[in-house]
């Protein structure tokens, strides 16, 4: 694949999560699994390790706000308090099993698949064309 193809699936991309990079490499790089050699880019064999931890921190991070915003406007607790146990607890374990279903890489890759973003993505010849639960949550 060509660069300017490349910034197309990136620009595709990016009208299919309504997200735009303020940096497109970092677009184009969570595109390209690894083995994939493009010019202009690093050719990563550690399948984006970095660039995964962090989109686990960001998706962390806006779930645990939608919880506290959801929370915060109905203005009552998420769960109602039981006896010796806080609602700081409550909230903490609420969200903890939140972000362990719908921040799963079983569920990522679902939704990735569901979007489309399968055929966005470039992938290693070896892999012929098919695209890894694995790559895909990542």
């Amino acid at each position: 694949p060509s660069f300017s193809s490349l910034t197309e699936k990136v620009q595709t991309a990016q009208l299919m999560i309504g997200h735009t990079f303020d940096n497109p490499t970092i677009g184009m790089e969570a595109l390209v699994t690894p083995g994939v050699a493009l010019p202009g880019l690093t050719t990563r064999t550690d399948g984006h390790k970095e660039l995964a931890l962090v989109g686990d921190a960001v998706l962390k991070l806006a779930l645990t706000l939608d919880g506290y915003e959801a929370k915060r406007s109905r203005g009552k607790p998420l769960l109602p308090p039981l006896l010796g146990v806080s609602m700081l607890t409550l909230y903490i374990e609420f969200t903890s099993n939140i972000l362990q279903t719908k921040a799963s890489n079983a569920n990522l890759a679902l939704i990735g698949r569901k979007m489309g973003l399968d055929n966005v993505v470039i992938v290693n010849p070896s892999q012929a064309g098919m695209v890894s639960d694995k790559v895909m949550a990542n």
